[in-house]
């Protein structure tokens, strides 16, 4: 049901049943899902939070491979998802920089922001961001899960462009970028817009399992910056190493916890900089590792 701050509006009729069900708002307000599985493509072009209710069980919103399970695409939106599981999502949102992802999770802004709360993204497909995909959009994940997400170029888990990340309580595990970097999550900077480009990994934060040809867990570019908080950072497979720092980007290391990464914890490229504080971990550059 939707709620427009004076009345609701009953959608089972519009968003029930089986088969694909694209929906687009005509106002800002609230998109409610009771517990069950839904088969929807959802483009609010207004500020609208999608909500779930799992009194009853798990809330399955399911993309049914035909589009973005969620997507806000028009400046100066804050919307908030919380409480649904994402599935099934192929990415088609595109951003100010001709880039299509967002399988599960889009928002394209600019100046615009979500809250990601108790929301599981899970085997969701795209070519950038396959579990959330982010241009000039802030994002605030608590208490989630990025789950075998897919992406064919970069962004299995979650892609940034011109965002900033902050992930707490939150696990990446099992991202892909098939063809390019940042299995886990990608984060970069442009041309487009100049707003900054980060990503945070609080203390409670899991990033494992990752593939990509650089950058299993993270790869930044472009000038983004990356701080990892004690944050576990595991079981990851890159040519490069789980972290990959670009030219003209920063990783800082506050105590980061790093196990079973193939080749290198970190990679540091010419020009990349890489602040340590905590235990060891194994760093290569272009010129060796140590």
């Amino acid at each position: 049901s939707f709620f427009d701050g004076t009345a609701w509006t009953d959608l089972v009729p519009e968003l029930g049943g089986s088969g694909a069900h694209r929906w687009s708002s005509t106002g800002p307000g609230e998109l409610h899902f009771c517990a069950g599985t839904f088969y929807v493509n959802l483009y609010p072009h207004h500020e609208v939070d999608v909500l779930g209710d799992t009194t009853d069980g798990p809330v399955i919103l399911d993309g049914s491979a035909v589009g973005s399970v969620a997507s806000w695409v028009s400046p100066n939106l804050h919307p908030t998802i919380r409480d649904v599981t994402l599935r099934n999502g192929n990415g088609a949102t595109t951003s100010n920089s001709g880039r299509t992802g967002g399988g599960g999770i889009a928002c394209v802004g600019p100046g615009s922001s979500v809250t990601v709360d108790g929301v599981t993204a899970d085997a969701n497909i795209a070519r950038y961001g396959a579990g959330m995909f982010l241009w000039d959009c802030d994002a605030d994940v608590v208490d989630s899960a990025f789950t075998n997400n897919v992406a064919d170029y970069s962004g299995g888990g979650i892609f940034a462009e011109n965002s900033t990340v902050e992930l707490d309580r939150t696990i990446v595990d099992g991202g892909t970028a098939t063809q390019f970097s940042g299995g886990g999550i990608y984060v970069t900077g442009g041309t487009f817009s100049v707003a900054p480009a980060e990503v945070y990994l609080s203390p409670t934060t899991l990033v494992v399992g990752g593939s990509a040809t650089n950058g299993g867990a993270v790869y930044l570019n472009l000038g983004a910056t990356g701080v990892c908080d004690s944050a576990l950072i595991a079981d990851h497979t890159a040519n490069s190493g789980a972290v990959h720092v670009a030219a003209n980007t920063s990783w800082t290391n506050l105590n980061c916890n790093y196990a079973n990464n193939a080749n290198a914890d970190v990679f540091t490229a010419v020009g990349g900089s890489y602040t340590f504080f905590g235990p060891s971990d194994t760093v290569c550059t272009d010129v060796g590792c140590f």
